[in-house]
């Protein structure tokens, strides 16, 4: 047989294989579902509904119907999920993540405080790759059914692209991911990997470092060819460094900053800005992007241009928690200041609030341990949000942030089986959110907690 006759026959057995696999799928019968909600939130920012019935057809809500309903009446081999003593609500959604590591590594040892960014050089791509699916677990675990992960380091990036191919072929449990990859970031700047030796420094590759317009629609794009479903770009410093104070300039210039927005909306991705003076928090959003990432230090007039604009504020709130555990093991002069320094951020959260600005949930787990992300909740409440307005953040607010609002965000006909269950009304008390008894993510049950 000639080279070319065994190539032909092989992928005429690929295609005989392919459609075999295509009839038995469909020959496959339907899975259906019918939850017994005792209480049912679907629609976080509309009352809660007693006594319901939600129908689902393999991983599809079809229908949300009153009382409970018999499941034999859908299907003979119908599985009931009894949820009469819970409060039933949307899988939450997190739009501010770190799967790439977090303080004291994965078993939270204090001893071992290192940045995200010293993976890059002490551990290999797989070792990340099964950290980052621990991480991304544990959130599941906690609710959390899809996250937005903000920006990594390169070997970190490749290892979140993996993993997100792998959670959406079915391989393993873990939410749905978008990822931003490499965030675009100047020369020097918050996403720039500095602080090493020369010749260290000079092994890394550094992705997503551009300067001048030009060179950020490059970077942009080579995000998305490499699999960004997301674009962060980085306007400041982090809080407390000298480019990241109320009073810095922007990192990146107003020209970079809009090159890198038109692009990736031009290829359809939505941009997070990470920002934290007023200055660069306001040039991001005469930019154009679609949220701003911390806004430590916005004031007033600028918070009232994001409302206007309807540009999606992600608080980051349990990290002004974490500062504050912080600063209490720190000499007096240095405690005072964190406390000072944090107070004036609750505050300017909640003038974001009064003038109107639209918020997503975002906790920058990562910076804080994965899996707390529950904790974010009751520091909105705390800064003047009713329980439903912080539930609507990370159902409703967040989906339509992150462009996934037509399949999940709401239990609803046509979405996505999304949706998790609490053992008391978190309108009650909303840290009920922290502990959720039921999971399920897209139909397949992760926890359910008898």
């Amino acid at each position: 047989m000639t080279l070319m006759k065994s190539w032909a026959t092989l992928v005429a057995g690929l295609l005989l294989f392919g459609a075999a696999q295509t009839v038995a799928a469909e020959d496959k019968p339907a899975k259906w579902q019918v939850i017994h909600a005792g209480v049912l939130l679907n629609d976080p920012g509309r009352p809660p509904l007693s006594e319901q019935s939600v129908i689902i057809r393999n991983n599809i809500i079809q229908e949300v119907r009153a009382g409970y309903l018999d499941p034999k009446a859908i299907d003979a081999n119908a599985e009931v999920i009894d949820l009469r003593n819970r409060f039933v609500l949307p899988g939450l959604i997190d739009a501010h993540v770190h799967l790439g590591g977090q303080p004291g590594g994965i078993d939270g040892n204090p001893a071992r405080m290192s940045l995200i960014e010293r993976s890059e050089v002490s551990q290999s791509e797989a070792a990340i790759t099964l950290t980052s699916w621990i991480y991304a677990k544990r959130t599941l675990e906690a609710g959390f059914t899809t996250l937005r992960d903000v920006g990594e380091p390169t070997k970190a990036s490749a290892a979140l692209t993996a993993l997100r191919d792998a959670i959406d072929a079915g391989h393993i449990p873990g939410p749905r991911l978008i990822i931003a990859r490499n965030a675009i970031s100047v020369t020097g700047g918050h996403a720039d990997i500095v602080g090493y030796s020369e010749e260290v420094h000079e092994g890394l590759i550094h992705r997503g470092i551009c300067d001048g317009a030009d060179a950020c629609r490059k970077a942009v794009r080579d995000q998305v060819a490499r699999g960004a479903t997301a674009i962060k770009i980085m306007a400041s410093g982090g809080g407390g460094t000298p480019m990241g104070r109320p009073d810095s300039e922007p990192e990146m210039t107003s020209e970079e900053m809009v090159a890198a927005v038109e692009t990736a909306h031009a290829l359809g991705m939505k941009v997070a800005a990470h920002a934290h003076g007023d200055k660069a928090v306001l040039a991001a959003v005469k930019a154009g992007v679609d949220s701003i990432e911390h806004a430590a230090y916005g004031s007033r007039e600028t918070f009232k241009e994001m409302a206007k604009r309807q540009v999606y504020l992600v608080p980051t709130m349990a990290v002004r928690a974490r500062r504050l555990q912080m600063a209490a093991m720190q000499p007096e002069e240095a405690r005072k200041k964190t406390e000072a320094d944090v107070a004036i951020i609750l505050e300017n959260f909640k003038t974001a609030l009064k003038v109107g600005v639209p918020i997503a949930f975002g906790t920058d787990a990562g910076v804080v341990p994965h899996g707390s992300n529950g904790v974010e909740f009751a520091w909105y409440v705390k800064l003047g949000m009713s329980p439903m307005e912080a539930i609507r953040t990370s159902t409703h607010n967040a989906a339509v942030l992150l462009g996934v609002d037509d399949k999940v965000g709401v239990i609803d006909a046509g979405k996505l089986a999304d949706i998790i269950a609490v053992d008391r009304s978190p309108l009650q008390d909303i840290t009920a959110l922290e502990a959720p008894s039921f999971i399920m993510k897209d139909g397949m049950i992760y926890k359910n907690m008898r």
